[in-house]
């Protein structure tokens, strides 16, 4: 492991271009939806901007979608993504305390997709294309690169979770069961975040096998949570509840979050 360079996911760069233009682009329509829904007093700047950074990161996503792009068009992708994002994150900071403060869900959500757009940042400001893949990060140590995709990842999987329950009419659906299920899962992510950062500085490559094989199975038993909720398998539901009263962006999260925990399926050593 030592001599090889360390990559993000997707490893192919096209690959991580179509994945993450798509998922900015529903990034911002995920908050859109959920401040309209809500009564929070948001400025109209705020709102300007949002619908301006939904069609810019539609439009990336299209590109990136553009099949046999060039290595100088990848590149110019990926500028043109991290300008978007800048304008994104430094909207969406604004947000937080300027249109959406005391209101706990929103707030929530917003911390959620902030913390995955810096990623991206991560990703993309200091990707390095060789042969056809990108570094992570600025590290070259594959075991530092493993431990902050684990990181990453842990506090993501923690949260999506946890966004699902802001959701009132859900949260009030559920059964005893899937909450406790739902609840543990978020302890499991928060325990392995525990585990390496008690790793402190000597991080050997056996640790984190470990860890990487406790992370890999609660990804498959939230992959497999966050499906059953989407198709309203038996036990999800108390008895009589119809799972079309949801409101619409109750599905478009659940989707989105287990694209996500798909994309985390592929984390390996």
């Amino acid at each position: 492991m030592a001599n090889e360079l360390c990559r993000g996911i997707p490893e192919n760069i096209t690959e991580a271009l179509v994945f993450w233009t798509r998922n900015s682009y529903q990034h911002a329509e995920m908050m859109i939806e959920f401040y309209e829904g809500s009564e929070a007093a948001v400025e109209d700047y705020f709102r300007d901007e949002l619908y301006r950074l939904l069609e810019v990161f539609r439009t990336l996503s299209e590109r990136a979608q553009q099949e046999g792009l060039s290595f100088a068009q990848e590149r110019m992708l990926m500028n043109d993504y991290t300008v978007a994002n800048y304008d994104f994150l430094t909207m969406m900071n604004r947000l937080k305390f300027e249109g959406i403060n005391g209101y706990p869900y929103l707030m929530m959500l917003l911390n959620h997709i902030i913390y995955e757009q810096r990623y991206t940042n991560g990703i993309f400001s200091y990707a390095g294309a060789q042969n056809n893949n990108y570094i992570y990060g600025q590290s070259e140590a594959p075991s530092n690169c493993l431990y902050a995709v684990l990181y990453f990842f842990s506090i993501i999987n923690a949260q999506h979770p946890s966004i699902l329950l802001t959701i009132e009419p859900f949260t009030e659906a559920i059964t005893e069961e899937l909450m406790r299920e739902l609840i543990g899962l978020i302890n499991a992510f928060n325990e392995i975040n525990f585990r390496l950062s008690s790793l402190g500085n000597n991080v050997s490559d056996d640790a984190l096998l470990l860890i990487l094989e406790d992370f890999q199975q609660e990804n498959r038993n939230l992959l497999s949570v966050l499906e059953r909720i989407l198709n309203a398998a038996p036990g999800v539901y108390r008895n009589g509840f119809a799972p079309e009263e949801l409101p619409s962006i109750f599905y478009m999260i659940t989707q989105h979050f287990i694209e996500e925990q798909q994309l985390a399926e592929q984390i390996e050593a």
